[in-house]
């Protein structure tokens, strides 16, 4: 498991760790880097993150943020936030809260984001498939599964929205905010941004 004290930090040690050990695999005619699985834990979500504003994909970043918190498409082409906040006229963020204000040691504040009955006949199958939520020691800790992440373009910006949503969280139970662990069955780089990651890797030091 990779720990760190900064989504910055993480996604350095993250591409580090794939680019590194991760075999090389192909998808269609496409090559990649890929660890299977890669687990991040990140406790601290600073207001200034200096390998992040750095280095980091601004746009991409914003169109994580409008991909998980708003209703309409983004600029991918899908919204997890239409299934987070009216899944079929259910809105899950609302949902858990809600458990999680009746009962805040449950194990079921749970929202998930595959829909059966469209998604295994779609050409893009969500890449995160659910975001569960715990109270405990007085800390709300987020938790992501992802069937597959691009983590040298989306890393940064995923977990940038998931720190919102754990924000819209808490200013609802009253607790505070404690680590944000994600848990990607497939993490990969592409070949197109093979030169990248290294550059990223030795500009930065970890």
């Amino acid at each position: 498991m990779i720990k760190s004290n900064s989504i910055g930090k993480a996604w350095l040690l993250a591409v580090k760790q794939v680019f590194s050990s991760g075999a090389e695999v192909f998808d269609d005619d496409v090559k990649l880097k890929e660890v299977c699985p890669l687990v991040l834990e990140i406790t601290n979500f600073a207001s200034t993150d200096q390998i992040l504003s750095t280095h980091a994909n601004k746009e991409m970043i914003e169109t994580l943020r409008h991909t998980f918190l708003k209703l309409d498409n983004s600029k991918l082409g899908w919204s997890y936030g239409k299934r987070i906040f009216d899944f079929y006229g259910t809105n899950q963020l609302e949902e858990v809260v809600s458990k999680l204000e009746k009962k805040p040691e449950t194990k079921g504040a749970t929202i998930t984001l595959i829909d059966p009955r469209v998604d295994f006949d779609s050409n893009h199958m969500p890449c995160v498939v659910s975001i569960d939520f715990k109270i405990r020691s007085g800390k709300l800790n987020c938790f992501c599964f992802f069937r597959s992440q691009d983590i040298f373009k989306k890393l940064p910006g995923d977990s940038l929205a998931l720190f919102e949503l754990m924000q819209l969280v808490t200013s609802k139970v009253k607790t505070d905010l404690g680590s944000l662990t994600l848990v990607i069955a497939s993490a990969h780089i592409y070949e197109s941004d093979f030169q990248k990651a290294k550059e990223l890797i030795q500009n930065v030091k970890d």
